[in-house]
C-alpha cells in the first residue's frame, strides 16, 4: 500500500524531471522541492521552491524560489546539503532552469 501512495504522490506533483546520472528524480509538490529513489520510493524534501532540474552528472538540482519578494536561482545536493543562491537580482524573475552542462545553467528571466 505504501508504494501505491507514493506513486500517487508522485503522479499528483506540479514539476519534475527524468532520473538524474545518480538515478534519483526531483519533482515540485505544493511549493517544496522533493527528491525520491524510483526503486525504493524512499522521498525527501530538500528545498521550498520550484521548477527543479538535476545537473548532467546529477551532483546538483537548480530550482527557483521566491525569498524575498524576488524569484532566484539555487542549486542544491540531492540530500539537501550545500544550497547556494546563483542569482539575485531585485527587478528581474527567473524562471525555468535548466543545465547546458555541469557547469551552465540556462534560464528564462523577466523584468518586472
Amino acid at each position: 500500500m505504501s508504494a501505491f501512495v507514493s506513486l500517487m504522490f508522485v503522479a499528483s506533483a506540479r514539476a519534475g524531471t527524468w532520473p538524474g546520472a545518480n538515478g534519483l528524480i526531483t519533482f515540485e509538490l505544493n511549493g517544496n522541492i522533493w527528491v525520491i529513489d524510483p526503486d525504493t520510493l524512499d522521498s525527501l524534501p530538500i528545498a521550498v521552491g520550484g521548477d527543479p532540474a538535476f545537473s548532467p552528472d546529477g551532483n546538483w538540482i537548480v530550482f527557483t524560489s521566491e525569498r524575498m519578494g524576488e524569484w532566484d536561482l539555487y542549486i542544491i545536493r540531492p540530500d539537501g546539503a550545500d544550497e547556494k543562491q546563483v542569482t539575485s537580482n531585485t527587478s528581474v524573475d527567473e524562471y525555468f532552469p535548466s543545465w547546458v552542462d555541469n557547469d551552465t545553467i540556462i534560464f528564462k528571466s523577466r523584468d518586472d
